[in-house]
């Protein structure tokens, strides 16, 4: 006779073998709480209720989390980021890379984590890199096993670490895209769970910069692929183009920093001539890309930068791609306004190309006033006659100093009846530079000097200036183009699941 209660019935079609049977038991006891009751070493006590054996040890672990534990968090699904934190190379201090919150309803309780994450960087991650990694609760690891931390070690060059599209690509990794288990014991007042790196073999960069591939002048090209070095500093007066190299003796080129110098005015007699402007920054860029550049002179061509009569100097520059235009302009750095000594009212002043067109002498009125400065589509105005072009500074007449040109160079400035005057300096744009960018003006020459090569431009501390360059005292303009080497910023993806008791 059967006294008690039915709780549930199985219908099967067929007698069930030893196995099965004991199967069955497992999962009815399990469901119904009734796992004491079954025999001592009966072989399917710990399975979980109503899951066959095959079915993988994570998706088990993860049903049977989601069945008794009472609350689930999704603190992160799957997105690539930037690593919150630096990592320092070869140091036991743990850097964390991911940090969340611990949601408020889980403090004071035991809980489950559940997370996969994997890294990420456009610089490939080296065979038999390595790094330690774990999960912190307010900066205390929470065991794997034995061990506080586990070491990770690359198997192969790749943009990937820890593991990519459910395969491992090292020792270590997680497999097959199933999810690391760290029982937590969350206190009251925790507040963060976190990923953190240690005793990493290389540095890990959590933001993406770019710095100059070499410090000083490089006159001549050498080597070619991984070993090439470029050369960065042009002084021949001309226009010419540059091809951005992808890859360098320094790294992988990421772009170009350009340092330019104008060219200096033509002095006169003891009155020195404008020095050209100083500009530089970053220009963002891939491998392959072309820049053309003009290296300034005093000449009236156009192809050389351009100059007025007795020549203000011509512009130092950089455009984008294989013209000379406004439209394609990167960077320019002034040339400097020429000087000259007008004798019997007749003084032909020049101009450079540009921005700070100084002063005209008014014959009517026995004044200066003032010429109107270049642009970078436009030339300056003189006050008689000279004015200057977008490209090169006009001549002055009888009493009258050319007007400054385009391209941001100096003007002339003449005196009337035999007085003296001195060209006025350079200046520059930085419109077309991504970043860094600074642009200096050249001094204006206020009094005669004894010597006509006393005005230097600015800058010519900078580790890339050759002396004698863009000076006062007429000399060519200075153009340096260095690769830029970049540093790629390492990311990470993290899918982690909070199961709270």
């Amino acid at each position: 006779m059967f006294i008690g209660n039915a709780a549930e019935i199985v219908m099967y079609s067929g007698p069930l073998t030893t196995a099965q049977r004991q199967a069955v038991e497992s999962y009815l006891a399990q469901k119904w709480g009734l796992v004491s009751a079954l025999p001592a070493g009966h072989p399917n006590a710990t399975t979980p209720a109503g899951l066959p054996l095959s079915v993988p040890y994570a998706m088990r672990l993860i049903f049977a989390l989601s069945k008794f534990m009472s609350t689930v968090y999704t603190l992160s699904t799957y997105s690539l980021a930037n690593i919150a934190n630096a990592v320092t190379s070869l140091s036991a201090t743990p850097s964390y890379i991911w940090t969340v919150a611990v949601p408020s309803g889980a403090k004071g309780k035991n809980a489950i984590l559940a997370v996969v994450f994997n890294l990420y960087s456009l610089t490939q991650f080296t065979a038999n890199q390595y790094f330690d990694y774990a999960v912190y609760v307010d900066g205390v690891s929470q065991f794997m096993g034995d061990s506080v931390t586990m070491r990770y070690v690359q198997t192969a060059t790749g943009n990937y670490a820890i593991a990519y599209g459910g395969i491992s690509l090292g020792t270590n990794g997680i497999m097959g895209g199933n999810p690391l288990f760290f029982p937590l014991v969350l206190g009251p007042s925790a507040s963060q769970i976190q990923i953190g790196l240690t005793n990493s073999s290389a540095y890990m960069n959590p933001v993406n910069s770019s710095s100059p591939g070499y410090g000083s002048a490089v006159l001549t090209t050498s080597g070619s692929g991984g070993t090439l070095i470029p050369q960065n500093t042009f002084t021949t007066p001309g226009t010419y183009t540059y091809t951005v190299p992808s890859i360098c003796s320094a790294g992988t080129v990421t772009g170009v920093y350009v340092y330019l110098w104008g060219s200096g005015g033509t002095p006169k007699s003891t009155n020195p001539g404008g020095p050209g402007g100083f500009t530089s920054g970053f220009y963002s860029c891939t491998g392959g890309a072309t820049i053309t550049y003009v290296v300034g002179s005093i000449n009236s061509s156009i192809t050389y930068g351009g100059g007025g009569s007795p020549g203000g100097g011509g512009f130092s520059g950089v455009f984008s791609g294989g013209s000379v235009s406004a439209g394609s302009c990167i960077a320019i750095a002034g040339g400097g306004g020429a000087s000259w000594n007008g004798e019997g009212g007749y003084a032909n002043g020049g101009a450079g190309g540009g921005l700070t067109g100084s002063r005209t002498y008014n014959t009517t009125n026995n004044v200066f006033s003032g010429a109107t400065g270049g642009t970078q589509s436009a030339g300056g105005t003189s006050g008689l006659a000279g004015n200057g072009s977008q490209f090169y500074g006009g001549a002055g007449s009888q009493g009258g100093q050319g007007g400054g040109g385009g391209w941001y160079g100096g003007g002339g400035d003449n005196q009337y009846y035999g007085g003296t005057g001195a060209g006025g300096g350079g200046s520059g744009y930085i419109g077309g530079l991504s970043s860094a960018a600074v642009t200096t003006q050249g001094s204006t020459a206020t009094v005669t000097t004894s010597s006509t090569s006393s005005i230097t431009p600015p800058n010519t501390s900078s580790p890339y200036y050759q002396s004698g360059y863009g000076t006062g005292a007429g000399g060519t303009g200075l153009v340096v183009i260095v690769p830029a080497i970049g540093t790629n910023s390492v990311q990470t993806g993290v899918s982690a699941t909070l199961f709270s008791a």
